[in-house]
């Protein structure tokens, strides 16, 4: 399968993670499995980022700047540099597909949710914090849905900090959900990059 990349050490690690999604996709895809299998071998491209374009290592003011860097010809995987402007969050959100989140620049502060009504009320939700994790250069979280799938991010340093997030298919064109911890109030949504592939 042809894949799209920007360097070297970025085609080895995809063609690993190609393989393990093929291995974890017969009929059904087994997320939990993909982030179980993916993560060392996604903890060893943080370890050395120096493959990464300055070019997509640059920040958008007040805000987050997404660049799609690989992704599966077939949509199966997407590879994606994301860069946060000091002080930025995201509100609580879901992604509706596996992923894995590795900060390799900065501090990223992710507090991770879980849902606790029944999901009978249209537009509405009720979010529980399970827990709190401040990602440091070299960490990694990973996303298994419906379960395991929300989380808010925030930049908590004073400069721009850089994560590489990977995804089971392209968040742009997914329909995801926010959730307003206050109202409980959902709201629809859906990511923008800027391709680099």
């Amino acid at each position: 399968m042809a894949i799209e990349t920007t360097s070297r050490a970025l085609d080895v690690f995809t063609n690993t993670l190609d393989r393990i999604v093929r291995q974890n996709t017969n009929g059904a895809v087994d997320g939990a499995a993909i982030v179980a299998e993916a993560t060392p071998h996604f903890e060893e491209l943080l370890s050395d980022m120096s493959w990464l374009d300055p070019k997509f290592q640059i920040a958008e003011e007040g805000g987050i700047a997404n660049y799609m860097l690989a992704k599966a010809t077939d949509d199966s995987w997407t590879v994606v540099s994301t860069v946060w402007w000091p002080d930025y969050g995201t509100p609580v959100h879901d992604h509706m597909l596996w992923g894995l989140v590795g900060v390799w620049k900065g501090m990223e502060l992710e507090r991770r949710y879980h849902r606790v009504d029944d999901g009978s009320r249209e537009n509405y939700a009720e979010m529980k914090e399970i827990g709190v994790a401040y990602n440091r250069p070299g960490d990694v979280s990973g996303l298994v849905p419906p379960d395991d799938d929300f989380h808010l991010i925030q930049n908590i340093t004073p400069e721009p900090s850089c994560s590489i997030h990977i995804y089971g298919g392209s968040l742009d064109g997914v329909l995801r959900h926010s959730f307003n911890i206050e109202t409980g109030e959902i709201t629809e949504f859906r990511s923008n990059y800027n391709i680099a592939c």
